[in-house]
């Protein structure tokens, strides 16, 4: 399948960061998918089973963290195996390995630049497909 047609969701409490998202992908042919919560965004995850997974860590409720658990320990082996790249403005050392120790397979810090993203879902998604 071609990169830029694969399906991106992405799960921030901010609809600013999500629109910013979304219109940077959509740009290069794209889908995005938004999710404005955790709980929201678990649901969109296993209905829509998408490619790659930007996700904050920090929102109220279920927190980003929480959610990557679920992705992580999910039943369907092709869901727990999905791209998750943590998205946050959570950058001490701590926040950085606990991600990574939970299973993200990437993270970037905000505020970022659209070329650092761009290069991570696109490093993921080849990842995805060797």
């Amino acid at each position: 399948m071609n990169a830029e047609l694969k399906k991106i969701l992405v799960i921030d409490d901010n609809s600013d960061i999500r629109d910013l998202i979304q219109f940077i992908f959509e740009k290069s042919g794209r889908t995005v998918f938004q999710g404005e919560n955790g709980e929201k965004g678990l649901a969109q995850f296993r209905a829509l089973r998408p490619d790659v997974v930007l996700l904050d860590a920090t929102m109220p409720g279920i927190s980003g963290l929480d959610v990557l658990k679920e992705i992580r320990n999910d039943e369907d082996r092709d869901l727990s195996r999905i791209p998750v790249m943590m998205l946050t403005a959570n950058s001490s050392e701590d926040d950085i390995a606990q991600a990574f120790a939970l299973g993200a397979s990437s993270y970037v810090v905000k505020p970022f630049k659209k070329e650092k993203i761009v290069a991570e879902v696109d490093l993921m998604l080849h990842l995805e497909e060797v």
